[in-house]
């Protein structure tokens, strides 16, 4: 049986939803079959009628989902986004069932282009949350740079991401199914990681 890995989006947006679609893309050849969940927001009257007239992706997360896969990624746009993500992931703390997460992989991909603020130190609190938890953080040895920024206009989400948001999306995403695959697969490997 192959691993199975939780992809957690933003929104459903156009924009973020061919981002899921190439992450899922690149977490299936890496070995690993790919559910694609939305995590909860606060979300304008706007964005919430659209979505129900285009629903790209189907459902919610919930911070149970987390005990039926072998691994989790977030797909994140800023900073926003990464707070939602660090209260999701102490949401999961408060399950009797949270041992269950050690030795599971866990990262997070902030999407390239995101804007010119800093995300590195949301990135380190949400990794903090989910080593809490028990979860393998994982990370790419490396950054991508984007060939256009993101911002909340409607014009710009309506563009779609560029092909280097779309490429940085399915290595990241590629990457962590062939973790999760080896971890999966290889009980040594995995007691190996977590000690």
């Amino acid at each position: 049986m192959p691993a199975s890995i939780l992809l957690l989006s933003v929104t459903n947006s156009r924009f973020m939803g061919a981002m899921a679609v190439s992450a899922a893309e690149g977490a299936g050849q890496g070995g690993a079959v790919v559910t694609v969940k939305v995590l909860r927001g606060l979300y304008s009257v706007a964005q919430q009628e659209k979505s129900e007239r285009e629903p790209l992706i189907p459902e919610f997360g919930r911070p149970e989902d987390l005990l039926e896969f072998d691994g989790v990624l977030l797909l994140l746009r800023d900073a926003n986004d990464a707070a939602r993500a660090v209260r999701f992931m102490k949401q999961a703390a408060n399950l009797p069932e949270y041992k269950q997460f050690v030795g599971k992989v866990a990262s997070a991909f902030f999407v390239p282009g995101s804007g010119s603020i800093d995300l590195e130190g949301r990135r380190k609190e949400l990794a903090y949350e989910m080593m809490k938890l028990g979860f393998l953080a994982a990370e790419l040895p490396y950054r991508f740079l984007a060939d256009n920024n993101l911002g909340d206009t409607d014009e710009q989400s309506m563009a779609g991401p560029s092909l280097v948001q779309l490429v940085a999306a399915r290595l990241h995403a590629r990457h962590i199914g062939a973790l999760t695959t080896r971890i999966h697969v290889d009980p040594y490997f995995r007691s190996e990681l977590v000690g």
